[in-house]
């Protein structure tokens, strides 16, 4: 007569061979702490120990438990203290703020973006649209910072930080600005903050963390709510409030602004720069170029270009040695001579003074 299964005796037997294929991994210590926790986590799930759900389970648990676990927080979530010695006062702070105000201002000029006869394109149009913006919330936030207005001021400092994170994403994703310079659309295809900052995070210590204080006051949390109350004496329970704009920890509050202004100045003349290399100052170097390359060809007496990305039509003579001389090629497609490609402007400067120290300019 056979025997009947023992379902504990069967169940004792999965279980020691589980435990002994996780300890060649792990360890016999730690696979035995991993089916105990598999054995609690499964009784919270309601299964029953020993039947298949209980075992088919097992496995993809074990594996996610042994999974590599990330030290430290997400980025952006760092925690990162600021040092306010160096706003010593709050005096010192808004000194330091004018100058840096004017490295913001003066960002569209280090571009070469401005001048008489600077090209205006897109991205000069975008550049000076950030500008604005940084310096009318580090204006803002300077008046507030004046006031004693921590609301205004930290709320500021909240839409500075996303200026930041927006001007990072465009430096890396410049197509996004066809959708920020329209009107939001019907379903909206901007990106949710959240996804801005998680772009930025990796190269920003702290940002998320410091963007989730800042909400708290904007969006009217707890910082919002207790700002204007003060205990003045805890022993008589004494509460001080007012209705009128004040700092709740006056010697230091305004300090922490202007720390905090400081750091989302510093990056945004970063996050600009970054931009205006990436995606302007190449433009105003090739158009610079081109310029001095019609100038050149107008000395040679070239029929004047038809537009801004032509560079004038040369003689048959000149264009012939132009070709010779490895600076013009033969453009099938456009039954035309066009620039040979990586010529610089000042090869053809040197090209037309040469030319006319032997041949009388072309009429």
């Amino acid at each position: 007569m056979a025997r009947r299964a023992d379902p504990e005796r069967i169940y004792a037997a999965k279980r020691a061979g589980t435990v002994a294929r996780y300890t060649s991994r792990v360890g016999a210590e730690r696979a035995e702490r991993l089916m105990a926790g598999w054995e609690t986590e499964a009784d919270a799930r309601g299964l029953v120990r020993g039947q298949t759900p209980f075992w088919s389970d097992a496995n993809a648990w074990f594996q996610e438990q042994l999974k590599p676990k990330p030290e430290g927080p997400r980025p952006g979530f760092e925690e990162i203290e600021l040092d306010l010695t160096i706003v010593p006062t709050v005096e010192q702070g808004i000194a330091d703020a004018k100058e840096r105000r004017k490295e913001l201002s003066a960002i569209l000029l280090m571009a070469g973006a401005v001048g008489k006869d600077a090209p205006i394109f897109r991205e000069t149009l975008a550049l000076s649209s950030f500008i604005n913006r940084a310096v009318s919330l580090h204006d803002g936030v300077v008046s507030g910072v004046g006031q004693a207005n921590a609301h205004a001021t930290f709320t500021l400092l909240r839409a500075y930080s996303e200026l930041v994170v927006l001007v990072y994403y465009l430096g890396d994703h410049p197509e996004y600005l066809d959708i920020l310079e329209k009107p939001p659309q019907d379903p909206d295809i901007r990106k949710k903050w959240s996804e801005l900052f998680e772009h930025a995070a990796p190269e920003m210590p702290g940002i998320r963390s410091v963007y989730a204080m800042l909400s708290e006051m904007a969006h009217f949390g707890s910082t919002a709510m207790w700002n204007p109350f003060h205990l003045e004496d805890p022993d008589d329970r004494r509460l001080n409030f007012t209705t009128y704009p004040r700092w709740k920890v006056p010697d230091r509050d305004p300090r922490v602004a202007l720390t905090m202004l400081l750091e989302a100045d510093v990056t945004t003349i970063a996050v600009l720069e970054r931009y205006a290399e990436r995606h302007l100052v190449p433009d105003i170097e090739k158009y610079n170029e081109n310029s001095e390359i019609r100038a050149a060809m107008a000395s040679l007496g070239a029929k004047p270009p038809a537009s801004e990305r032509e560079i004038g039509t040369p003689s048959p003579e000149v264009a012939e040695a132009m070709f010779r001389a490895g600076l013009m090629s033969y453009c099938e497609q456009h039954d035309a001579l066009e620039t040979v490609e990586g010529v610089r402007a000042a090869q053809f400067t040197e090209f037309a003074r040469a030319w006319l120290e032997t041949h009388e300019p072309e009429q």
